[in-house]
């Protein structure tokens, strides 16, 4: 089963058969759990870099997206946070 799977699916896999044959063994269903020798891996996770100046793009505008400073942006959203209120 784990070796049609790979990366985090296997090693969930595994960990949940392993957790399964423990507790089997625990509770006296089985004699002997033949999943004590079977390790999941090491998971390797990326190392999170930061972006270079170069990769670093403007951001998107949206069509049609709010022109206003952030000053109005904030006073019209407290106009309307004042309005819901009352």
């Amino acid at each position: 089963m784990a070796g049609s799977l790979h990366g985090s699916k296997r090693h969930h896999a595994i960990s949940v058969m392993r957790s399964l044959f423990r507790h089997c063994k625990k509770t006296g269903t089985i004699f002997r759990d033949p999943a004590a020798r079977v390790r999941a891996g090491r998971q390797d996770y990326g190392v999170i870099l930061p972006l270079q100046p170069q990769e670093i793009g403007g951001v998107p505008r949206q069509p049609g997206g709010d022109r206003r400073s952030a000053p109005e942006r904030v006073e019209r959203v407290a106009v309307l946070d004042e309005h819901l209120r009352a």
